[in-house]
């Protein structure tokens, strides 16, 4: 009626509403219809102004909740520790690959362009010192674990063996699934101890600290099925193996550098263990990192030091190739081997074979007859008492299958063996690689059938191995050569085939330790592959 239409018109105050107010029956309903939108509208935009003005909760953090935060952590009287009680310990047994994530991130950045992009500015991104305790992330470390794919749905999130998290990286995206890389590093005593998966299903759900427990750091995450920031459920929390644990902590304020794209880490030397969120529910609502390390003693004298890695390679070969086994020199254990195909023409001789451990040497064919090939072991002089076994595991229709070595053992390398012996797409080689700790496969364009192995080791107690894997991609004629960096040993290698057609492209050349790298090569003209290096470093502390 026209009271309701006066209502509208002293609030939008137009001629418009003049005409609507001595207009007919029709011209009513449709005043009535304009009259709910605007409440609507009006409604909405206020309930929205008010959960901004909530979750933010004044747009910064004055320097004295700061300190009341930084307080509460150090003292102890941090919310989420209430929750931890539901922590579920892993016993040494337990403590293996399952609780890491199988699509192991740091490798997948051939997937895809992007990402590849984005890891290296993330790298680039820590180059250089903070200038800022606040606001600007710390630079201290090169090592990204690419999480672009792998957190994208349910499931862990990690780090290589024998590092902790240090920092992430996150892209302009709001959800959950835009957190794509963590930096990592390796602290200065002990390698893995203990660990505990700390529960934060109901800690992270709502504002305020989801820590593990103390003396512990992160090693991994898990998300839910769902993107918001509440889909954070667990932090895999583990000790170091030797020396003190991560005991002395403060609070890093990220309330400025984690609401944009790039990255936020803890000072050198420090280790993230844990999360103070705010009562929304984006990404940009982690506030603050606890970030935590291992207290210097005065009179402690012991120190991880290096020590050397001696490793050789040698090599046997074959004219009239049937299988060829190549053993390393007394008083080395062979950690992994490599082939080199001679027969460069695209037939039944060409075909790849095998390529893995057997017992203490490595065993190597090619070619479905008289193919002709070299063939090489990887070979270290360990510490006493240190061992290696040797895993493996069969599937009669290949897609990628990962290898990995029980607890407490590092992947040195690996090899495959291809059971389809005949010459059409099911033979191709696709790719044999390590990847985080453990080894993974994959032949034939279809269901191929192969076994895949992995090599780990394991040293004494005083004794630890770091190891990274380098990678390095080629498109055209000739070969790669992926190098270890300076103090590091090449102990095992790999490939990767990205030409996935069969034809003279496909064909697989070589792939075997050369000098202090790996060298590979693909393809009967133009390849495309990708070549991985497998680089370690023996201390002792001492």
């Amino acid at each position: 009626g026209s009271s309701s239409t006066g209502f509208l018109c002293s609030l939008l105050q137009t001629q418009t509403c003049a005409r609507i107010l001595y207009g007919n029956m029709k011209n009513s309903i449709v005043l009535y219809a304009t009259l709910v939108l605007f409440l609507q509208l009006t409604a909405k935009s206020a309930a929205r102004d008010a959960s901004s003005l909530e979750a933010r909760e004044g747009s910064a953090l004055s320097a004295e909740t700061d300190a009341e935060v930084g307080h509460a952590l150090l003292v102890g009287e941090t919310e989420p520790l209430s929750e931890q009680s539901d922590s579920e310990e892993l016993s040494d047994d337990e403590d293996t690959a399952e609780n890491t994530v199988d699509d192991s991130s740091s490798n997948d950045a051939f997937t895809g362009d992007e990402s590849t992009a984005d890891t290296n500015a993330a790298r680039s991104a820590l180059g250089g010192q903070g200038t800022s305790a606040t606001s600007t992330p710390y630079a201290f470390s090169p090592h990204v674990s690419n999480w672009w794919y792998s957190f994208d749905r349910i499931g862990w999130g990690s780090v290589p063996h024998n590092t902790w998290m240090t920092g992430l990286w996150r892209n302009s995206c709001n959800k959950l699934y835009c957190l794509e890389m963590t930096y990592y590093s390796t602290p200065q005593k002990g390698g893995w101890g203990h660990a505990i998966q700390a529960n934060w299903w109901h800690s992270f759900d709502r504002k305020g600290w989801s820590t593990c427990p103390h003396g512990y750091a992160l090693t991994g995450l898990y998300r839910n099925s769902c993107n918001e920031l509440y889909c954070l459920e667990y932090g895999m929390c583990r000790k170091p193996s030797t020396g003190p644990g991560f005991t002395s902590c403060y609070t890093h304020n990220v309330w400025h550098s984690f609401d944009h794209k790039g990255p936020s880490a803890c000072k050198p030397g420090y280790y993230l263990a844990g999360f103070w969120r705010n009562s929304c529910n984006k990404l940009y609502c982690i506030e603050y990192f606890k970030c935590c390390t291992q207290p210097v003693s005065r009179h402690a004298q012991k120190q991880w030091r290096d020590v050397e890695l001696q490793c050789t390679t040698r090599q046997g070969h074959s004219n009239h190739a049937g299988i060829v086994r190549v053993h390393p020199p007394s008083g080395y254990t062979m950690v992994s081997g490599g082939i080199n195909n001679l027969y460069r023409h695209f037939n039944r001789l060409s075909v790849f074979e095998e390529s893995m451990p057997e017992q203490n040497h490595w065993r190597c064919d090619t070619g479905l007859g008289a193919g002709r090939l070299k063939c090489s072991v990887r070979a270290c002089r360990l510490p006493h008492g240190a061992s290696c076994v040797t895993k493996s595991q069969y599937t009669y229709r290949a897609g990628v299958l990962r290898v990995g070595v029980p607890g407490g053992y590092t992947m040195m390398g690996g090899g495959m063996y291809n059971h389809y012996r005949k010459f059409n797409p099911l033979s191709v080689m696709e790719e044999m690689m390590p990847e985080d700790n453990h080894y993974r496969c994959d032949a034939g364009l279809g269901p191929g059938r192969i076994t895949c192995y992995s090599r780990g080791c394991k040293v004494p107690s005083d004794y630890r191995l770091l190891c990274e894997t380098r990678p390095v991609d080629k498109y055209g004629h000739g070969f790669a050569h992926a190098m270890c960096r300076s103090g590091y040993t090449m102990v095992g290698g790999g490939i990767y085939n990205s030409f996935r057609h069969f034809n003279p492209r496909s064909a697989f050349e070589e792939s075997f330790p050369y000098k202090n790298g790996w060298r590979c090569d693909m393809g009967f003209g133009l390849g495309t592959f990708r070549c991985f290096a497998r680089c370690c470093k023996l201390q002792r502390y001492s």
